[in-house]
């Protein structure tokens, strides 16, 4: 079928011509190969290489339209990748011209894009002429012109805030007068400049704006233009600023604007007292929160704070109890804080019923819930009722953090329930909580405490066992005495040489705990030996030194030592040594200290 190429375009015209041409060719290679199968049919076999060589014809005879049919389709692609990203692609021949009709009916389009930027032309002008207001000096007589400077001021706050203030401060030295502008025009300009100034962080200059312009205008321009910016400062964390605006806001207050400030603003006033410490202004502000409609959660918390700040534990029950009434959800977090505070005040009995409110309530407590009133039972002493909250965790299906055990642990020692904070220290263990070096030297001083050494000793040996935690300064010093006290002075020596080893340095408190144990077992000759190690490792001894060391002299009888020591050492450190405490260890050293002193 014949296809009239009458009516497309030249470039069309062409690819029709090669598709008749090449299927002309396909006809005469669709007889050949008829005339070969017929010779296949009619011979017993094929020529050797016939086939390969018939094919070699096939492509020879179509190469000119195999060759333009490949150059046509990568234009093709070409094409129609550069059409995908937007360009222009030029092609070899131009379209026909449109008809005299067709531009016609384009006509009005091309009309109304002539037309669009004539609308915007105010707004470009505007952009220009506050570009010019950002350079170079403005003629007085403009600045002073409202009409022509307040709408190109006011376009300038919007990218450079200091200039904007410093063309501001040059038209009010011209004669700008603020009160003729028209409200809506002042009030925009006000607001430009303020929220300018405030994204630039010049809240200085900011807060002086707001000063300077609180008089001028209606009292609720004022009280909008201030919420706006105390919003504003308040979510860069500027909240000084924010209790500065509110100082502004007063003077307004006081004339009783029939328009009301917003709850936000409250919130926002409350918020910044609370992150500036200004607890006292807390109250007023919510309060006048309140007023206005119902706080939120966040504004709860931050009263609960408050309240934590002050131990203020009363205050905080009428919040949660608040929160309540508005139907809106007491987190654990609220929780915690309430019970942590009544904790610290003592008021245990009042932390427990709150706990048991928590649970009536649908809000089960957490650990840290249990914790904090753990702690306060242990403090009190009362550890039947600390464990007891202990189990009702387990019971409860809640995991006991290493800060629980902690508490338990600690609070077995200090009410000298060795025994029951050595069971804890077991559980820990098989619980798999972390040890680390403060429970182990903990439970170590309990157990000196108790006189039980051997104890002690057995938990140190278990302590070196453990890979990543090892023996500080405050364990040997517990351990050194407790040994000391006890007359064993050789496993006290061993410790040193143990702490040496380990690469923990002696104190004066190690060294005095080991010249204590001297003088309980009349050790003279130890004593003078562990003096020496000490002034030899650059430890100054201290007047408890020279004291212990007296008492040493002193129960062995060795006056004249005692009284040589008294006279030399302490000039050799530039101490004054205190008369009481050698006069206190032996009466018969008192003449002889009080002459050296004469001396």
């Amino acid at each position: 079928m014949a296809i009239s190429t009458h009516s497309l375009p030249t470039h069309f015209k062409v690819v029709n011509n090669i598709i008749l041409t090449m299927a002309a060719q396909l006809q005469q290679v669709q007889q050949a190969v008829q005339e070969q199968l017929f010779d296949a049919a009619t011979s017993e076999s094929l020529p050797k290489g016939a086939i390969p060589r018939f094919f070699s014809e096939v492509m020879y005879s179509l190469r000119f339209e195999l060759v333009f049919a490949g150059f046509f389709l990568l234009s093709y692609a070409v094409a129609q990748i550069a059409r995908s990203q937007g360009r222009k692609v030029p092609v070899a021949t131009r379209p026909p011209q449109r008809s005299q009709e067709n531009n016609n009916n384009r006509a009005p389009r091309n009309q109304q894009q002539r037309e669009a930027p004539k609308q915007s032309s105010s707004v470009s002008q505007q952009r220009d002429a506050a570009s010019a207001i950002a350079q170079g000096e403005i003629p007085p007589e403009k600045l002073k012109d409202a009409s022509w400077i307040v709408p190109r001021l006011t376009q300038l706050c919007r990218w450079r805030a200091q200039r904007a203030l410093e063309v501001y401060s040059s038209a009010l030295k011209a004669g700008l007068d603020l009160r003729k502008i028209p409200d809506g025009e002042r009030d925009g300009l006000f607001m430009a400049l303020v929220t300018a100034l405030i994204r630039a962080n010049m809240m200085d200059d900011a807060t002086q704006l707001l000063s300077e312009v609180q008089n001028i205008g209606p009292v609720d321009s004022f009280l909008d233009l201030c919420s706006s910016a105390v919003r504003l400062v308040t979510s860069k964390h500027q909240f000084q600023v924010g209790l500065d605006i509110h100082t502004l806001m007063k003077k307004s207050f006081v004339q009783k604007s029939p328009k009301p400030v917003d709850k936000s603003v409250w919130s926002c006033f409350l918020f910044c007292a609370i992150e500036t410490k200004a607890y006292t202004r807390c109250g007023y502000f919510f309060e006048q929160l309140k007023a206005v409609g119902t706080p939120s959660q966040k504004d709860y918390w931050n009263m609960v704070r408050c309240g934590a700040v002050k131990g203020d534990w009363k205050a905080m029950l009428e919040i949660v109890r608040e929160i309540r009434n508005q139907n809106l959800e007491v987190d654990n977090v609220i929780y915690n804080t309430v019970l942590a505070t009544c904790v610290a005040a003592d008021q245990i009995d009042v932390a427990r019923m709150l706990l048991e409110e928590m649970d009536t309530s649908g809000c089960s407590g957490d650990v840290i819930t249990y914790n904090t009133l753990m702690k306060g039972y242990g403090k009190r002493g009362d550890l039947d009722n600390c464990f007891n909250l202990y189990e009702s965790m387990i019971t409860r299906g809640l995991k006991p953090s290493q800060v629980t055990y902690g508490i338990l642990h600690d609070g077995c020692i200090n009410n000298n329930e060795v025994v029951r904070a050595a069971k804890v220290f077991d559980l820990m263990r098989r619980e798999g909580c972390a040890m680390n070096t403060v429970l182990y030297t903990t439970l170590i001083k309990g157990l000196a405490h108790e006189q039980k050494v051997d104890e002690a000793m057995r938990v140190f040996e278990q302590m070196r066992k453990e890979k990543e935690i090892a023996p500080d300064l405050i364990t040997f010093s517990i351990l050194l005495k407790a040994n000391a006290d006890a007359g064993r002075l050789d496993s006290a020596l061993e410790l040193v040489d143990t702490m040496l080893k380990m690469g923990v340095k002696p104190d004066e408190v190690i060294f005095n705990n080991l010249l204590s144990g001297c003088c309980k077992h009349g050790n003279a000759d130890l004593a003078k030996r562990l003096y020496s190690d000490m002034i030899a490792s650059g430890i100054k001894p201290s007047t408890a030194t020279f004291s212990i060391l007296i008492r040493v002299y002193s129960q062995c009888k060795l006056l004249d030592e005692a009284q040589h020591m008294l006279l030399t050492e302490p000039k050799k450190f530039n101490m004054e040594v205190e008369m009481r405490l050698f006069f206190s260890a032996h009466p018969g050293l008192h003449s002889s200290a009080t002459g050296s002193t004469r001396n």
